[in-house]
């Protein structure tokens, strides 16, 4: 009876630890999915603003240490509005997705390319200068304008896009403060950007003083 109480025991003592070892892998799941979400453009699948700026302010970090340049591009869709005027939002949300798919493609692995408003993207590019960053953001433009974005009816959808660009030396430009360049960067990109709209759009433009 001791050794048949004993194995009882046993026996519910390992059930007990295995539901305990499923629980803990289900939460880390769990976990490790609302991570996913926190950092991830719900949408688009692109980064978050959040994640977007936190992942910046880590390569002006490593670029104030190594002492090399990293370079920032601000895109925004030309005439969204009428896109989701004329088609709806639904399609309008296909669009942003292809955007990000398009852009992606043209990108490399150390990039971050994250969405900070509703048509617009916000992209670091570590180690470059203003010359590459430039052609970087022509690749993008070109790349946008002559792939189709939606499909609607057999007609395919295509966009254009503005691009602002911008880069910080940390050999030249003296900052030291990684919160303070992001902020500064992200304005001149921005800046850039609404150069690039008002000289006809579809176009890159460099931020100048």
């Amino acid at each position: 009876m001791d050794a048949a109480l004993a194995f009882s025991i046993s026996v519910l003592l390992f059930l007990g630890l295995m539901q305990i070892k499923k629980i803990i892998l289900e939460l880390e799941e769990k976990n490790f999915l609302l991570d996913h979400i926190s950092k991830t453009d719900s949408l688009t699948q692109a980064l978050s603003r959040l994640e977007t700026f936190h992942q910046a302010e880590l390569e002006i970090e490593r670029s104030l240490r190594n002492g090399e340049p990293v370079a920032f591009l601000m895109l925004d869709i030309d005439h969204f509005k009428n896109i989701n005027d004329e088609y709806g939002h639904p399609l309008g949300d296909i669009v942003l997705t292809n955007l990000v798919k398009h852009c992606q493609k043209e990108l490399r692995v150390i990039d971050i390319f994250g969405r900070v408003g509703g048509e617009e993207f916000f992209v670091v590019l570590p180690g470059d200068d203003i010359g590459s960053a430039f052609e970087v953001a022509e690749r993008l433009r070109k790349r946008v304008f002559s792939t189709p974005s939606a499909l609607v009816g057999g007609k395919e959808i295509f966009i254009s896009i503005s691009i602002g660009a911008a880069s910080f030396s940390p050999k030249m430009d003296g900052e030291t403060k990684s919160s303070l360049v992001l902020r500064t960067f992200y304005a001149k990109a921005d800046q850039a950007m609404y150069a690039a709209k008002s000289k006809g759009r579809n176009r890159t433009e460099i931020w100048t003083q």
